[in-house]
């Protein structure tokens, strides 16, 4: 393990390419910004890693609440490390996948000296056709029983299980924003989600196209709830 400066945070990392390429993304691109009035504005983090999206969070919105999941229980340790060691305050890490139900299911991680620990799916070899996985068994939680209250931002990264979580989910009207980074597993696009969000009240663009050799093709997209701003 490693550990790196990030203006006044100091990040613990497996995997150094990795890093940098996520905080570029991040903290360079500004990806997972968004506007809000609110002093404390409730945000869920669907795909936590290490922790980079919430600190950032963290250093536009300091009074920020937000709840941070992640399934890998290597990357969870991180997580927790980096968030205590950098004393956020109002940030709650839940160890779990989210998905379509609440139960358990099969989840791939990476077993090769590569450590891409970015790379956690339902799905094996999603992400990257040169990686060795290993099935383990994770905590799966419904997004519908997570959510009672209006919510700020949801972010979610997930690794392919978007539409497992979206196309299930009831609860749009707390919604105020949606960041999504959407894996086109087996090649789909983002059509269905894209009408879902306009069928739900939702504004919403692709911000960027990410073609990846031998793997996933990533859109971002983001989309504003019209009744909530």
């Amino acid at each position: 393990m490693e550990t790196e400066k990030l203006k006044k945070f100091l990040i613990n990392i497996e995997n150094i390419e990795e890093y940098r390429t996520i905080k570029n993304e991040i903290f360079n691109k500004d990806c997972y910004f968004f506007k809000t009035d609110k002093k404390a504005p409730l945000i869920f983090d669907i795909g936590a890693h290490i922790g980079l999206a919430t600190i950032y969070f963290k250093s536009v919105y300091p009074n920020s609440i937000i709840y941070a999941f992640e399934p890998n229980p290597d990357l969870f340790k991180l997580l927790t490390l980096n968030i205590e060691q950098n004393h956020l305050n109002n940030v709650y890490c839940i160890n779990s996948a989210i998905s379509n139900k609440t139960g358990t299911s099969e989840f791939f991680i990476d077993s090769s000296n590569k450590q891409w620990l970015s790379t956690g799916s339902f799905y094996n070899n999603h992400c990257r056709d040169d990686q060795e996985n290993n099935k383990i068994l994770v905590k799966t939680l419904n997004l519908d029983s997570q959510i009672n209250k209006e919510v700020d931002l949801l972010k979610i990264d997930a690794e392919g299980a978007e539409n497992k979580i979206l196309l299930n989910f009831t609860k749009f009207s707390l919604i105020k924003n949606i960041i999504l980074e959407y894996h086109s597993i087996d090649g789909k696009k983002p059509n269905k989600i894209m009408r879902l969000f306009r069928k739900k009240g939702f504004t919403n663009e692709i911000i960027n196209i990410e073609e990846q050799k031998g793997a996933a093709t990533l859109f971002l997209i983001k989309a504003s709830n019209k009744h909530l701003q």
